[in-house]
């Protein structure tokens, strides 16, 4: 799933365009989520990953839609070890042995090259979500 991105609280046509789609994209996704839910109970192909948390009012909030509560949520870069070990179904933490990968770390993901782009692209533009 995607967030909305705006930068001023005037809208453009193609700012209602893309928060309409993206809410479309989310109700499918939530159908579908509670389909597996009711049939077979395995939610582990949903996933929800988002940059940061919000504060709303004095109180942290996420934002992902709540249509897709369901499903496993990840916040990068925080939680970036527990969903690479999830996308690639390698358990983080085995007896006698704990998974360490590489620059897969919310303290040196910007070692490489797309992890460095991602960094830049936040500090440069602080997003905010609607």
């Amino acid at each position: 799933a995607a967030a909305s991105v705006s930068s001023s609280s005037s809208s453009s046509p193609d700012d209602c365009r893309g928060r309409h789609l993206f809410m479309a994209a989310a109700a499918l996704a939530g159908e579908q989520l509670l389909r597996a839910q009711l049939s077979s109970g395995d939610l582990s192909k949903f996933i929800t990953v988002s940059f940061s948390q919000g504060v709303e009012g004095g109180e942290e909030r996420s934002h992902v839609p709540r249509v897709l509560e369901l499903a496993t949520h990840y916040q990068l870069m925080e939680d970036f070890p527990q969903l690479f070990s999830h996308l690639h179904f390698l358990p983080l933490e085995q007896p006698g042995v704990r998974l360490r990968v590489s620059n897969i770390n919310k303290d040196d993901y910007f070692c490489v090259g797309s992890g460095y782009a991602l960094f830049c692209a936040l500090r440069d533009r602080p997003l905010q979500l609607t």
